[in-house]
């Protein structure tokens, strides 16, 4: 718990020291976008150029990950159906019983 807290006056300080020297260029901002801003510039003197996630972006990921999946599943269905579609163009079936029997050999 103390080792929290003097994290926590830590980070106070030096959000303090960098507001109160640039203050003027955070004004019109909330202290959430100042908390980006801030962590950002962190990133940057630690070599990383990696912009603050929000809640907005976390769930945007979050769909992009879903949908990058679900695009998977598609192809790989696509490419199946294709398969079928040129082994049915490829046989000669004449009732429908053949194909019946042709579509479950498939599956």
């Amino acid at each position: 718990l103390e080792a929290d807290r003097l994290k926590m006056l830590a980070q106070l300080r030096e959000k303090a020291i960098e507001i109160g020297d640039k203050g003027v260029r955070f004004l019109g901002m909330d202290s959430e976008q100042i908390d980006q801003v801030i962590e950002f510039a962190s990133n940057l003197r630690q070599g990383r150029i990696e912009l603050p996630l929000n809640d907005r972006s976390i769930e945007l990921s979050s769909q992009v990950a879903a949908l990058k999946s679900e695009s998977r599943v598609d192809k790989i269905t696509i490419e199946r159906l294709e398969r079928e579609l040129y082994l049915l163009s490829q046989a000669k079936i004449e009732s429908d019983d053949e194909v019946n029997t042709f579509k479950q050999t498939l599956e």
